[in-house]
């Protein structure tokens, strides 16, 4: 039986979670961010903005693919 929640939908995760992704990185792209790769705090920082980015992106992309599922 097919739930009626969009949410536990494979496809609006999946679908979410990519565009998310590659908006995620289009940002640190168009802004010609590019850190080394260490341990450095730069780094880790580039890492935890880039994180939060695609945190941001994907909860925006669910609600609206979650809308337009529906």
């Amino acid at each position: 039986m097919k739930s009626a929640d969009p949410r536990e939908s494979g496809l609006v995760n999946w679908l979410s979670f990519f565009v998310a992704l590659f908006s995620a990185h289009g940002v640190f792209w168009y802004l010609a961010i590019d850190v080394e790769i260490g341990l450095s705090m730069e780094y880790i920082g580039a890492l935890v903005v880039k994180g939060s980015l695609i945190a941001l992106f994907y909860y925006l992309c669910l609600k609206t693919f979650c809308w337009l599922y529906r």
